[in-house]
């Protein structure tokens, strides 16, 4: 969405290209950018809570695909809601992994 007249006045003026993408270009598109991050960590957000609420839980390792099964979604909300500080931090390390 930035003008292409943007990186030919900086080509004509002599710049760099690499120096005309990090000064001109990559500042123009800066509100773009950040949209497409927001609105990417808000899809992943909203797939993970879907995934959360139909995962039936089970915090064992099982073998068969009939049965429960362990999901980070779900143990990431479990530590979230548990009052130990260390399941607070591995619950922030997960939720990280997932993003």
């Amino acid at each position: 969405m930035v003008p292409a007249q943007l990186r030919e006045a900086g080509l004509a003026l002599g710049v760099p290209k690499w120096r005309v993408i990090v000064d001109i270009i990559v500042p123009a598109a800066l509100a773009g950018i950040t949209t497409g991050v927001m609105v990417s960590l808000a899809r992943v957000a909203e797939r993970q809570r879907h995934f959360l609420f139909t995962a039936f839980g089970n915090h064992y390792w099982q073998h068969s695909l009939t049965q429960p099964i362990a999901a980070l979604p779900l143990q990431v909300f479990s530590y979230a809601i548990s009052p130990f500080d260390d399941w607070h931090r591995q619950a922030w390390a997960g939720r990280l992994c997932l993003f």
